[in-house]
């Protein structure tokens, strides 16, 4: 059995503490590009099947992610907690982790000069610090936005192809059908009662010899 005097212990676990808090940081920050990544990708990339994949790997990741942060912040509570007993072992009297609540506001309040601020801004500010919001949780929090954030996704995503409400669908249809008014009557009222502009939609989506059609459609919207 090793035999080791307080200090060591003590600083062996501050510096595992640390170490997890490090990690902590890199792996969230991991998670979160890959999740913006993904989210960029959802609204840029054209076609619901795409925007179904992409969701369901974003909500996903995002399962991942609160995982990770979950486990690492047990750890980090884990050696937050033996540095607090390996410290009231030394001298309860250090107050480095150790201490209350109420300890920690005195000192942050003697650091802001508190009583004493006269302006309003940084006064509020000050306040809202002494709340201590824990940085850890807050990553755990935004992961479980995430997670929301692509259920709602994949939800939206799905029944928009359930529906057929593809923009692709119409335009396919009739272009391979015979150009006629009732068929340019059909998508103009497809796209809504306001007639959106089609002319460049219209011109991406078909070929050279769809220009009939992309002339009746343009005809139909200036009546």
């Amino acid at each position: 059995m090793i035999k080791m005097n307080k200090e060591d212990s003590y600083n062996i676990a501050f510096q595992t503490r640390n170490f997890e808090i490090k990690l902590f940081w890199q792996r969230s920050n991991y998670f979160l590009v890959l999740n913006t990544s993904l989210g960029i990708g959802f609204f840029t990339l054209k076609g619901q099947w795409f925007a179904i994949g992409l969701s369901i790997l974003g909500a996903l990741v995002a399962i991942l992610w609160l995982r990770v942060n979950l486990g690492s912040k047990y750890w980090q509570a884990r050696w937050e907690q033996r540095l607090d007993e390996i410290e009231c072992s030394i001298n309860r009297k250090l107050n480095f982790f150790h201490s209350s609540s109420e300890y920690n506001d005195k000192l942050v309040r003697d650091s802001f000069d508190y009583d004493n601020e006269k302006n309003i801004i940084r006064r509020i500010t000050n306040r809202m610090i002494l709340w201590s919001p824990s940085v850890s949780r807050t990553m755990i929090y935004l992961s479980s936005a995430f997670i929301i954030a692509w259920v709602v996704l994949v939800g939206a995503s799905t029944y928009s192809l359930l529906c057929g409400n593809t923009p692709e669908q119409p335009i396919r249809i009739i272009s391979k059908s015979s150009i006629d008014s009732a068929s340019v009557d059909l998508i103009v009222k497809s796209y809504g009662t306001h007639r959106m502009d089609l002319d460049n939609y219209v011109l991406a989506k078909l070929s050279q010899h769809d220009s009939l059609f992309i002339t009746l459609v343009k005809n139909k919207k200036g009546k």
